[in-house]
């Protein structure tokens, strides 16, 4: 998915704009994911997913939440978010964060 713009209508607003589960080798690049659950999920044995320079805002959980995933967290511009924090990583100790702009620490369980 590269240069998109996702905005969940405001009927829906816990959708996630980008859910990505039992996936490999999934690419997030370029897009403006605003108003939605998470920006983006990734969950269940999801490998190689990457997060590359996307704009992630106004969301009513996180920015970002891995869910038993691995990947590459790099160079997004994240902020306000609904949960006190833009990055969780649930289980999911391969995850790569490089360059990311956030004011909020990663919450890791």
């Amino acid at each position: 998915v590269r240069r998109c713009r996702v905005e969940v209508l405001p009927h829906a607003p816990y959708e996630h704009c980008t859910y990505v589960l039992n996936s490999s080798h999934v690419v997030i690049e370029g897009c403006d994911l605003n108003r939605c659950g998470d920006g983006v999920f990734a969950l269940q044995d999801s490998h190689d997913v990457q997060v590359l320079d996307n704009h992630i805002y106004e969301h009513k959980r996180r920015a970002v939440h891995f869910l038993k995933a691995s990947g590459v967290v790099r160079g997004n511009r994240m902020h306000h978010q609904g949960f006190p924090n833009d990055i969780c990583l649930d289980n999911s100790p391969n995850v790569e964060l490089i360059d990311n702009e956030t004011n909020t620490p990663v919450d890791i369980k």
